[in-house]
């Protein structure tokens, strides 16, 4: 199942215009966690579970696509992979980041 984006003119906030929406600082950071899960490679976003992928590198693949097309409207975006309690970033689109 692919991740699907929503342009900022389809968000939830459509009632302000592009431009505002790309700009506003208190966007929510969109982490897109590679997991195994149900033996399968998945993507959790927001506790919910996508794919499932055949590799590791497919699902970063997937996410890291989703991720981009994030930040290029305004989120700040992350690839992260589930290393036990820890998390390694695969990509981010936040310089020094902290996730």
């Amino acid at each position: 199942m692919p991740i699907i984006w929503r342009a900022p003119g389809e968000c939830p906030r459509a009632d302000l215009p592009s431009e505002t929406i790309a700009t506003m600082t208190d966007l929510p950071h969109a982490r897109y966690i590679i997991v195994p899960h149900d033996g399968a490679w998945k993507i959790n976003l927001n506790n919910s579970y996508y794919g499932p992928f055949a590799t590791q590198q497919a699902a970063i693949d997937s996410a890291t696509e989703t991720a981009k097309k994030a930040a290029a409207g305004g989120y700040p975006a992350s690839v992260l992979l589930m290393n036990g309690t820890a998390f390694d970033t695969a990509w981010t689109s936040i310089e020094n980041d902290d996730t």
